[in-house]
């Protein structure tokens, strides 16, 4: 179809998708793996080599010395690889988990780290010391916060780091402040904010986000084409969040 794809490891065959991967780079276009564990070390590392872009997780490759090696395909096939931790986090190194000082070393290298706190609660200092190490290695860091914003969100944002936030758990009108701390912080530190309107937000307040650097993305029913919100939407589609600022799709909040 001439555009970039994305397929699950379980869809096909290796040798389908490594066929399909031969194709894409070929013809210029990226295939993004979405990794359950279902292939083995080797086959991965064949189709990073091809050019495969992986996303991967601590669910499917929890041991970070897997996760060095295929960046290492990465190199080889010019393709960078995405890491979502769902799962706990430690503060030190051990056998078969992912750490700080692993995350730390890996963002070095090149990865691409998504952190959610959707199952874990997250020590956001903590995680503010593995942002510089992720830019040294010119990739992102991105964190998905289930929750409303706060101190400890800002400081990350003003670290470097992107943050995603849904508009679902928040006081509409005690948190318009954080939130715009938020974007302030997120364009000072270099990086972006991110928030998914589910619910909806009072006009003025979108508005003031958006003009502070907030890429909004509405899941609300579009709005009638006499609405003050029309424009607001409009622009907003327009504004097109970099591809490796979100874990595989937009729709998503993982």
């Amino acid at each position: 179809m001439g555009r970039d794809f994305a397929v699950r490891d379980d869809q096909f065959d290796f040798s389908i998708l490594l066929d399909a991967a031969r194709m894409a780079r070929a013809k210029g276009l990226t295939l993004t793996l979405l990794d359950t564990g279902r292939f083995g070390f080797v086959e991965l590392e064949w189709l990073v080599t091809e050019g495969v872009r992986l996303c991967t997780s601590d669910e499917a490759r929890p041991r970070p010395e897997e996760i060095l090696r295929l960046l290492e395909a990465g190199r080889r096939g010019r393709v960078r690889a995405t890491y979502l931790q769902r799962g706990p986090l430690l503060d030190a190194p051990a056998a078969g988990a992912m750490s700080v000082p692993d995350l730390q070393e890996l963002g070095r290298e090149g990865l691409d780290v998504h952190i959610s706190d959707l199952d874990e609660p997250r020590n956001l200092e903590a995680l503010g010391e593995i942002v510089p190490f992720v830019r040294a290695g010119r990739g992102f860091f991105v964190f998905y916060r289930h929750g409303r914003p706060d101190e400890a969100l800002v400081t990350l944002a003003r670290r470097g780091g992107w943050s995603h936030l849904t508009d679902r758990p928040l006081d509409i009108g005690g948190d318009e402040e954080m939130l715009l701390a938020w974007a302030r912080a997120a364009k000072a530190g270099g990086a972006g904010a991110v928030l998914h309107v589910e619910r909806g937000l009072p006009l003025e307040t979108l508005q003031a986000l958006q003009a502070s650097g907030v890429y909004l993305l509405f899941k609300t029913p579009p709005s009638d084409r006499l609405s003050r919100f029309r424009p607001l939407e409009a622009a907003a589609r327009r504004r097109k969040l970099p591809r490796r600022a979100f874990y595989l799709d937009t729709s998503l909040l993982p």
